[in-house]
């Protein structure tokens, strides 16, 4: 190679190396840059996001004051109207039967007020669940018991089974309260035949069942919303504000159990509760 290639040569790899920390200048260049933009947008997301957390923080604390204060102050007229009711009462019948009426609507506002400030408790996440070992079937029975006399003056046959007992860990007061509410649903919506409560070991669930008149298929994806009634077969004073439905759902997510429910309209109803929670031991 003659001095001159040798010098083009070295010419042209200048070049190209020239050009290659050109390009590799260019790239760091832009890479650095949107670097620089990225950790700017970054710093200011999470002061933003600082800025709603602190909002959020006080406007649960101020939930939980209100809740606190409102379920006092709600509750304190009632009182006062029930013990003037007490104050009336005589062997007149038409002010027994005035009395009568006056402490059934005492009792509906207080039912109305306890699931408004329930609801209200659960999405202030002032309730809390306390898990414990407890006997399924002991639970069934409580259930059973406590709407036996209401079925019966409905004429409705209410029955609890099990094929076998098992012991299961979750929160065994608000589990009750759970299926109180759809033993209470389940009652008010069946105007004959039956309701039963049952485990199912096999498949870990409590199913509620009835013989009402069910629940047609486009209502049946609202039916857990808040303030929901549906038309009963009967006169239901005491069917409530629609809450008790919305209640369950939200304590299902509180104990990490699945609640669904198949219906047919005319036919009735299932509830199922799928227990996740359970222990080994079968008693």
């Amino acid at each position: 190679m003659t001095e001159a290639q040798h010098a083009q040569a070295i010419g042209v790899g200048l070049a190209v190396m020239w050009l290659l920390v050109s390009l590799y200048a260019n790239r760091y260049s832009f890479t650095f840059g949107e670097s620089i933009r990225l950790q700017h947008e970054r710093g200011e997301l999470l002061a933003q996001l600082s800025v709603e957390k602190r909002r959020i923080e006080r406007a649960h604390k101020a939930q939980q004051f209100f809740l606190s204060a409102i379920s006092h102050d709600l509750k304190q007229p009632l009182y006062a109207l029930r013990l003037l009711t007490d104050t009336q009462r005589n062997d007149n019948a038409d002010v027994h039967a005035l009395t009568k009426s006056m402490d059934k609507g005492i009792d509906d506002l207080e039912k109305m007020f306890d699931s408004i400030l329930q609801i209200g408790e659960i999405e202030a996440e002032q309730i809390s669940a306390h898990p414990e070992v407890f006997e399924i079937t002991e639970l069934l029975q409580s259930v059973h018991n406590t709407f036996r006399l209401i079925a019966s003056n409905q004429d409705l046959y209410l029955r609890a089974v099990w094929f076998r007992t098992t012991a299961i860990k979750t929160d065994r007061l608000l589990l009750e309260r759970i299926m109180a509410n759809l033993v209470s649903n389940a009652i008010r919506y069946t105007d004959k035949g039956s309701v039963w409560i049952a485990w199912r070991p096999q498949r870990h669930c409590i199913e509620v069942r009835d013989s009402g008149i069910g629940i047609a298929p486009e209502h049946l994806k609202g039916i857990f919303g808040a303030f929901v009634q549906l038309a009963g077969p009967l006169p239901q004073p005491d069917s409530g504000v629609g809450l008790g439905l919305a209640i369950c759902q939200r304590l299902c997510g509180l104990l990490n159990i699945k609640m669904t429910v198949r219906s047919e309209l005319g036919r009735g109803s299932v509830f199922t509760l799928k227990i996740r929670m359970l222990t080994d031991a079968v008693l």
